[in-house]
């Protein structure tokens, strides 16, 4: 669902067996030497670089999933060769579960042309 700037996803899983998760927000470009900050906390998860920031926030009403980055490994996305990707983890119990997630991606800079 549109909530410009944020994009919002429902999920409503069924299930016999409790399961984990990992649901993830945009990646963006990873920089050298460390120059990115990255927050991970209960419930949400930022990736913020010197062009772009990407966020992840829980909304979901009875599962509560601690936030993460994860530095993905080289190669693993066509646009950028080494990137973040904030994260949500978590378990699922038995039964119906409903997960709410608000994701962001904010452009803070224009891109290299030459990229």
């Amino acid at each position: 669902m549109p909530a410009a700037p944020w994009h919002i996803r429902l999920h409503r899983i069924e299930t016999p067996r409790p399961l984990k998760t990992i649901e993830g927000g945009f990646a963006v470009a990873r920089a050298d030497l460390g120059a990115d900050r990255l927050l991970g906390g209960q419930g949400s998860a930022t990736a913020l670089t010197a062009t772009d920031r990407s966020t992840i926030v829980d909304l979901s009403p009875d599962v509560h999933r601690p936030g993460r980055v994860l530095a993905a490994l080289p190669n693993t996305n066509l646009i950028d060769a080494r990137t973040l990707v904030p994260q949500l983890t978590g378990e699922i119990p038995v039964g119906t579960t409903l997960l709410a997630t608000a994701v962001l991606f904010w452009m803070l800079s224009k891109p290299d042309p030459a990229r």
